[in-house]
């Protein structure tokens, strides 16, 4: 699945803003085109699930059921207007997270 943004956010690497470095590792979540990230879902949740694992130990999963949920908020926090638009999500509007905290 493709998410897109729009470069704008001045604090982003501008020449590779697409790409996370962590360490030794290097998570590429997904490739530019001309002013755009084209993401790649599949790659940010490797890079998620890796980050929450070094943060909280590897039993740390992403479980099937919570996949579309990351991918809405995925698409809400990179403002990917045609996905939200599909999603009926309203980008203007902010974010109440709630759920069982689990360690």
């Amino acid at each position: 699945m493709r998410l897109i943004m729009d470069i704008k956010q001045k604090s982003m690497n501008r020449t590779t803003p697409h790409i996370i470095y962590e360490g030794e590792n290097v998570y590429e979540l997904g490739r530019l085109k001309g002013n755009r990230i084209l993401y790649d879902f599949d790659k940010i949740l490797v890079y998620i699930e890796a980050k929450e694992k070094s943060m909280f130990g590897d039993k740390f999963k992403i479980h099937k059921k919570d996949k579309s949920i990351l991918f809405k908020l995925c698409n809400y926090i990179i403002r990917d207007k045609d996905n939200c638009e599909k999603l009926e999500i309203d980008t203007n509007k902010g974010i109440l997270l709630t759920g069982p905290v689990v360690k």
